[in-house]
């Protein structure tokens, strides 16, 4: 292999790398690359091309995936991670060395699949593969990526507004047209389940692994379901739907529901892309099932075990009554109830501060339980802690004496008698509210919190002083005392 040959190929690389490929298709080319290099067993020559092409080669094949690639590409390219790890070129030698380890992991999991074992999980969305065309004519080796979407709506006011993320023109024009029909399927659907729909949205379309090679119409089954999932969630409607785990979909939607062929040819690499990944079940056009199936008969020659059947769907219908595909269920109040929290916890979290000022206020204005007292003329009012009368008593003392503060705490106290949180009121000097004639004024009375008399006290003692006794007695209150049992 003369120089010459090699600068061209190198030539023709660089050419590669500057073009839209994936880091999939970019790592096959720099393998092929790499093993002319390292099949020269010349020093000077690995030493003069290698490093050029190193720093994309590493980033590369730290994203590489098991996911989609036959079994003996990951063999061929684990093998050659290794050989360059022995020539000492890597820059980060534990880096490089972490790597390959991942992949040798990888693949390990990759086999355990192929023999049938369901090891992977995914998180229940909607999936679909999506064919890197152009790397595949140029590798002859079925080249994609198993996609999925992440959709956020909101409410607008003039129009229905689609973003799309990544953001990049050729994939708005070749999907746009079919994600109005699969958002217009979605919309019906929902409103079976969701009362009132609003007339306009904002969509925005994320495309969770940013694959640049979206093309055609195929994602248009797994965009509806994405689409009704999402809207049933945005309305908080009392039925949820949600797809299985480790199911992939292919296929358009047109305006009535039903899905369109992609191609005989196109639905073979699909099932070539999910037969080595750990999906379990792939969605296709009822036209294509047989072809599907033919593929999947075709693979499995090699590896008998893997668990991977293709189901043929015609319309969303027919999709949405397959409960091995789609779960539909009534949602619980109490889920209900904690997602409307969540999504307008600002409004929630408003009522439930005025639930609390307003409870606070009203607990305030029927509080029972004496305050303090209120001089009014001859009575006095006893006072919650808001200031509302709970009840009024009259004393038989002059008008003036009444404005008197201590003159009224020898007549009148709140005391806690039997420290139940709950005040008493005890009074002596009491008159009659009908007459206003004292009613005795060597008598103690205690009455409860609503006004209520608990109990009385009289003192009937008779003090002889020579010939004269004394019988009437003039009492008033100078202080109280906790009484304890020993």
């Amino acid at each position: 292999m003369n120089i010459l040959y090699l600068e061209q190929e190198r030539v023709l690389l660089k050419g590669k790398h500057n073009t839209g490929f994936s880091n999939q298709a970019k790592l096959l080319f720099i393998y092929d690359f790499f093993e002319k290099i390292l099949a020269t067993q010349n020093q000077n020559l690995i030493g003069s091309y290698l490093p050029e092409f190193l720093s994309d080669y590493t980033h590369c094949l730290a994203s590489w995936t098991v996911c989609g690639m036959k079994a003996e590409v990951h063999k061929l390219l684990i093998k050659q991670a290794e050989k360059i790890f022995e020539t000492g070129f890597t820059t980060s030698h534990i880096a490089f060395e972490r790597i390959v380890k991942r992949l040798k992991d990888d693949f390990e999991t990759l086999q355990k699949i192929l023999n049938g074992k369901n090891l992977e999980t995914f998180e229940p969305k909607a999936y679909f593969p999506l064919l890197e065309e152009e790397a595949i004519k140029a590798t002859r080796i079925t080249i994609g990526v198993i996609e999925s979407v992440t959709i956020k709506i909101n409410k607008a006011k003039n129009e229905t507004k689609f973003i799309i993320v990544p953001s990049e023109k050729e994939i708005e024009e070749k999907i746009n047209e079919q994600i109005k029909q699969s958002w217009q399927n979605a919309i019906n659907i929902s409103k079976k389940y969701v009362r009132k729909v609003h007339q306009y949205h904002e969509v925005i379309i994320s495309f969770d692994n940013k694959a640049g090679f979206c093309k055609g119409n195929s994602l248009g089954t797994a965009l509806t379901l994405s689409f009704i999932e999402e809207i049933l969630k945005t309305y908080n409607s009392p039925v949820a739907i949600k797809v299985g785990e480790g199911i992939a979909f292919t296929g358009g939607m047109n305006e009535q529901g039903k899905i369109s062929n992609t191609s005989f040819e196109i639905i073979k690499q699909k099932v070539e892309l999910l037969f080595y990944s750990g999906m379990n079940l792939f969605i296709v056009p009822k036209d294509e099932e047989e072809s599907a199936n033919e593929k999947l008969d075709e693979l499995k020659k090699e590896f008998p075990e893997r668990d991977l059947r293709i189901i043929g769907i015609e319309d969303i219908n027919d999709l949405l009554n397959r409960r091995n595909i789609v779960e539909i269920k009534k949602q619980p109040i109490a889920v209900r109830t904690e997602k409307f929290i969540k999504k307008n916890w600002a409004s929630a979290a408003v009522t439930i501060l005025l639930t609390i000022i307003l409870s606070f206020i009203f607990v305030l204005d029927f509080d029972d339980n004496p305050n303090y007292i209120m001089p009014d003329s001859q009575r006095v009012h006893i006072k919650n802690k808001k200031g509302r009368i709970l009840w009024t008593k009259y004393l038989g003392v002059a008008k003036d004496l009444l404005t008197h503060p201590g003159y009224i705490n020898s007549l009148i106290k709140i005391v806690d008698i039997n420290s139940d949180g709950e005040n008493e009121v005890i009074i002596c000097g009491e008159q009659d509210s009908n007459t206003g004639v004292p009613i005795n004024s060597s008598m103690v009375w205690c009455y409860n919190a609503f006004g209520k008399l608990i109990w009385q006290y009289s003192f009937d003692d008779v003090i002889t002083r020579g010939n004269e006794s004394i019988t009437e007695f003039s009492i008033s209150l100078i202080d109280t005392r906790e009484h304890q049992t020993i």
